[in-house]
């Protein structure tokens, strides 16, 4: 539940402290581009080639219009992640119904059939069980850890991006000369790195998701198919007590 409720925040550019941050941000860019004028003035009288005022000053006056305009901006890229991120968030909140836990197949690997608990003597009974219930608590852990990761990588990249957009303005800043542009393709390589994360990492959700659910159809029909054949419903397969030792269940887990 609280990973989906992650997955589908799309809210970056209108939180409270974005606003905030990136006004006060955006005042002291619009400040910079004084100095650095004065900069290039000084520059351009001593004659440093570098900053030379024909060559930067129409580079200056656009990213000082830039500056102002760099939220919006930001807010139409991450837009246009969003609008897949979404596409694929909604359809697996609409698939899963907050239970993912079933769509690990976890749910089945608990379930034993009295056939299966009576097949053999007490002792090698009550060692297959307990067999089959640590490789399921051990699964149960690995498949927590995995939407746990998921979580905390959807957490941090929102709050990367808050940070990323209220410093929008000094990124415009530094590209406005050659000293920083450097910081400035490094605000732009992480700013791109969040925002692309979230499509990516929901289209392979989404991926695994329809794997694990057409995974699931098929062996529900192979084994109506062996209930038809024999007549009676085995519960689990030969590789152990319940349904953890099914090779189809396993196969399933392992690619969701």
């Amino acid at each position: 539940d609280l990973l989906t409720q992650v997955v589908v925040y799309n809210d970056f550019i209108n939180f409270e402290a974005v606003n905030l941050g990136w006004a006060l941000v955006r005042d002291i860019s619009n400040m910079l581009f004084v100095i650095v004028l004065l900069l290039i003035a000084i520059a351009t009288i001593v004659r440093v080639e570098s900053y030379n005022l024909k060559r930067l000053l129409p580079k200056l006056l656009m990213m000082a219009l830039l500056v102002n305009f760099s939220k919006v901006i930001c807010g139409l890229l991450i837009d246009a992640a969003q609008v897949v991120t979404l596409t694929f968030a909604h359809a697996i909140v609409q698939v899963t119904a907050g239970n993912l836990y079933g769509k690990f197949g976890l749910t089945d690997f608990f379930r034993f059939s009295r056939q299966e608990l009576n097949s053999g003597t007490e002792l090698a009974n009550v060692f297959n069980v307990f067999a089959s219930m640590l490789l399921g608590t051990l699964m149960l852990i690995i498949a927590f850890f995995v939407i746990l990761t998921y979580l905390l990588v959807f957490a941090g990249r929102a709050v990367a991006l808050w940070l990323l957009i209220i410093l929008s303005p000094l990124a415009y800043v530094m590209s406005a000369f050659p000293q920083g542009e450097r910081y400035s393709r490094e605000w732009w390589n992480a700013f791109s790195k969040y925002v692309m994360v979230g499509p990516i990492l929901m289209f392979f959700f989404w991926l695994a998701i329809a794997t694990s659910t057409q995974a699931f159809e098929t062996s529900l029909a192979l084994r109506r198919g062996n209930v038809l054949d024999t007549g009676t419903s085995q519960g689990g397969s030969g590789g152990g007590i319940g349904a953890i030792g099914e090779f189809s269940n396993m196969l399933k887990f392992l690619v969701m």
